[in-house]
């Protein structure tokens, strides 16, 4: 695979459109998507993305021929926001017994019953 962004065969493109001849590829550094229109030779940048939905705004076009509603969330920021939803903890709080409500119990059978 190229390291090159504009390569045909560059391995982070996140989404390839294909009614129209666009594309879009997570940068090197994985800060911005870029949103790409593919010519002969290589693909072009036309413009760079830090929100998802800022492509969609900008490109009405990608977004009615089939461009994701949300974010793949490959960019180091999203991942990172991902990572500290996934760490949060419940608060901590003391439950007491005797205030848990009585779960229901059918009554035990009598011997005559048996």
């Amino acid at each position: 695979m190229s390291l090159a962004e504009t390569s045909f065969d560059y391995e982070h493109t996140v989404w390839d459109c294909t009614l129209l001849p666009f594309r879009i590829v997570l940068c090197i550094d994985h800060i911005q998507y870029i949103v790409q229109l593919r010519e002969q030779t290589k693909c072009r940048n036309l413009s760079f993305h830090m929100d998802w939905g800022s492509i969609g705004r900008r490109y009405l076009q990608l977004a009615m021929a089939g461009l994701p509603e949300h974010s793949p969330e490959m960019l180091e920021d999203e991942v990172r926001r991902w990572v500290m939803r996934l760490n949060k903890k419940p608060a901590h709080r003391e439950v007491d017994p005797l205030r848990l409500p009585m779960l229901n119990r059918p009554p035990e059978p009598s011997a005559e019953q048996v």
